[in-house]
């Protein structure tokens, strides 16, 4: 079953809610909007793709449990939803809308986890934050952090 109003689609990704990104560079998201994972301003369930609000040049999207991160092509990540350890990035609390993650650059890739966030820069380092859990974030404890 093709989804109504949204396409064309260049990439996909699903965790506790779907996110897309389309030719023009805009993400979208749909599915439950809890804690905001949606990033469009509230915490409602759409059931049809609406726009991830004031993001756009967006080269890659990901969906993570209770939170999302996307690229943009000036080499930015920016993440929005449930802030739980940190997951986001920012020092904040949650967040109903995109806000730029503090630190990483030239970043070409990002990945949202279940409670953690990764970003992959152009010089070939991985960044990571958010619950060290089982040792999530790779940087050698086990703790939360």
């Amino acid at each position: 079953m093709a989804i109504g109003g949204f396409g064309p689609a260049v990439s996909i990704a699903a965790g506790g809610h779907t996110l897309g990104r389309k030719l023009d560079g805009t993400a979208w998201g749909w599915g439950p909007g809890t804690d905001g994972r949606l990033g469009n301003g509230d915490t409602a369930q759409r059931h049809a793709p609406t726009t991830v609000s004031g993001l756009t040049g967006v080269l890659e999207v990901s969906a993570g449990a209770s939170h999302s991160m996307a690229v943009k092509g000036d080499g930015t990540a920016w993440a929005w939803g449930n802030n739980g350890q940190g997951r986001l990035g920012d020092g904040t609390t949650n967040r109903l809308t995109p806000v730029q993650v503090v630190g990483p650059t030239g970043v070409t890739a990002v990945s949202a986890g279940e409670s953690h966030s990764l970003a992959l820069k152009n010089d070939g380092t991985v960044w990571a934050w958010g619950n060290n859990a089982q040792s999530r974030l790779g940087d050698g404890t086990p703790t939360a952090g």
